[in-house]
């Protein structure tokens, strides 16, 4: 047969391709790159308190630069207030009516042809950009006590953090709820700087193991008899304890009419309502009504990540019996229960 080469088939003509088609672009490498790095302090100081007994306390900070964004470049400008009553006009059936015309809706040109608030006039969707200026910031200060003595051993931490960045995600992806394309307001990221998806500002952990003092050599019935012995002592009880806030999110809202062009818009607070106060609901945890849709053309007031999900109180405990048959002899029954009281973990 005979043999040809089809892996580059000749054209005669090339088509047209319109700038129309240009509707998602996204850039890998940054025509602009930087070397992200990180910037850490820490201080320690540890004493013995009591004769088995020691605290420490540390503080540890971070500072991080450089971080790689994913930011979508062609998001329409903001739109300027003398416009915003324009874009916020009603019908009389209380409809927003001039949503389809420039410049509320940025893809529409006005009387001169012109898409005023366009980075890029024909990218109609989204024009993705690798950018090196996202930051974080982390503190903490972390105290621990701890004593083992006699028939006890006792750890106890606690932390107080504060973690911040511009977003939480991997390199190339956006902002909290963004997906892969960028920001609240791509052209002010600022905006989104503010507590990290995974912060935890104060988390109390305690663990102890304690022997009970009964039995055999103990304080409480030391000269109890072999088979007695067998009963009342080789107690042994343990615990966790974990108290801890939640996890920081914020209220979302529409961007009604694509007007601003963004894919994570945030709610205004009502002025002077409390959130989490008036809860009626048996799980209600926030109050709806102090939040509001945010007017075509205007973002919202919210900050990201400014309340807190429910936290945790948990406590796991144990309790084992321990029998001495002789000195080589030995035998361990353990009961272990997770979350002993039954404490609801939203």
């Amino acid at each position: 047969p005979k043999l040809s080469n089809q892996m580059f088939p000749a054209y005669s003509t090339l088509g047209p391709f319109p700038a129309s088609t240009l509707s998602f672009i996204a850039v890998i490498e940054s025509e602009n790159p930087m070397n992200p790095y990180v910037q850490s302090w820490t201080a320690s100081v540890e004493r013995e308190i009591a004769r088995n007994t020691t605290l420490e306390v540390n503080y540890i900070g971070t500072h991080a630069v450089h971080l790689l964004n994913r930011r979508n470049i062609a998001q329409p400008y903001a739109l300027a207030t003398a416009d915003q009553a324009f874009c916020q006009h009603k019908d009389a059936n209380g409809n927003y009516d001039n949503l389809g015309a420039s410049p509320c809706a940025p893809h529409v040109a006005d009387a001169s042809g012109n898409f005023p608030r366009l980075p890029y006039r024909n990218f109609t969707n989204f024009y993705i950009d690798s950018d090196f200026h996202g930051y974080s910031h982390y503190r903490a200060v972390n105290v621990k006590f701890e004593r083992r003595a006699g028939d006890m051993a006792l750890t106890s931490v606690y932390s107080w953090a504060n973690s911040k960045d511009d977003k939480s995600a991997a390199a190339g992806v956006g902002a909290s709820g963004t997906g892969y394309q960028g920001f609240m307001d791509n052209h002010n990221t600022n905006l989104d700087y503010g507590p990290s998806d995974f912060d935890v500002d104060q988390r109390f952990v305690s663990s102890f193991i304690y022997n009970l003092p009964i039995g055999r050599g103990k304080k409480i019935a030391s000269n109890v008899g072999e088979v007695a012995d067998l009963a009342i002592g080789g107690w042994e009880v343990t615990g966790i304890a974990t108290f801890q806030t939640g996890f920081p999110y914020g209220v979302s809202a529409s961007d009604i009419g694509s007007v601003q062009g963004t894919v994570a818009p945030r709610a205004n607070r009502v002025a002077g309502c409390d959130p989490i106060a008036h809860l009626t609901g048996q799980f209600q945890r926030l109050n709806l009504a102090c939040f509001s849709q945010p007017l075509p053309g205007t973002f919202g007031n919210t900050s990201r990540n400014f309340l807190r999900q429910p936290g945790i109180n948990n406590f796991d405990m144990g309790f084992a019996k321990n029998f001495h048959f002789t000195e080589s002899l030995n035998f361990k029954l353990t009961v272990d229960t997770f979350n002993t009281f039954n404490h609801h973990q939203y």
